[in-house]
Parts: structure tokens; sequence; C-alpha cells
């Protein structure tokens, strides 16, 4: 299973951007994709995307394989994750530990077209993380 990223998704339904995505997602097709519940609020906070949601959430629909709910056990496996990158001194910004940390919960390689912080030694370490070269 991996769990999409909201930047993989914006990109993913960019008709200008897809290009980086759409071969990634085809390299891993007989995978499940989904997401997490916190990125669906991370989607859907432009106005462009609020403006037409009906839309939106159709394509989600068919692009998805489902959404993951933010859980009491996600929380306290983000609380897990962000001990450990501290004894490494290493930090996340906190949306994105709490979504990384949710794949990591649900046992789910975590795809994100944001390489930063995913591209560090302790969070490969810690973390199954895919990033999509832009």
């Amino acid at each position: 299973m991996r769990l999409l990223d909201t930047s993989v998704l914006a990109k993913w339904g960019d008709p200008e951007a897809k290009d980086e995505v759409v071969p990634y997602l085809g390299r891993h097709a007989s995978d499940r994709f989904v997401t997490s519940s916190l990125v669906v609020f991370e989607f859907f906070r432009p106005a462009k995307r609020r403006s037409n949601s009906r839309e939106v959430r159709s394509w989600l629909g068919r692009a998805l394989d489902g959404v993951e709910p933010f859980t009491e056990s996600a929380s306290l496996t983000a609380a897990s994750v962000e001990a450990r990158l501290a004894d490494q001194d290493a930090t996340l910004e906190m949306r994105d530990l709490l979504i990384a940390a949710h794949a990591h919960e649900l046992g789910a390689t975590f795809v994100t077209c944001d390489g930063g912080d995913f591209r560090t030694e302790p969070v490969q370490g810690l973390l199954d993380v895919d990033v999509i070269s832009t």
C-alpha cells in the first residue's frame, strides 16, 4: 500500500504536472493507493478545489482505493516518530510528521513530491518514504 501526500495528488490532478507523477504510479500500479484524512483536509484548502469540490471528490474517488482516517493510534505513532527523530537531532514539520507517521502506522510507503527533509538519513532510516523527483 502507498499513502499519497498532498503534493502527489496535486500534481497527479494537474494536466501540466502529472507527467512527473504518472510514471511512478504506473510502476506501482499493482499497489493500493490511499491517502490520509489529513491529506484530504490539506488538498481542499485552496479555494480552487473547494469551488469545484464535487468534481474533485469524484476524481479522488476514482483515483484512490481509499481514504484512511487519522486515528488515536496514528497520533501515538506520530509522537513516537517525533521522539525517535529528535534522538537523532532531526525534525519534520508537524503536518509532514503527522501524515508520514500515519503511513508508517498503516504499514504503507509514504509517497511525496516534497523531498526536503524526507531525504535525510534519519527520516529515511525510520520511515518508508518514496520521493518522486520533480
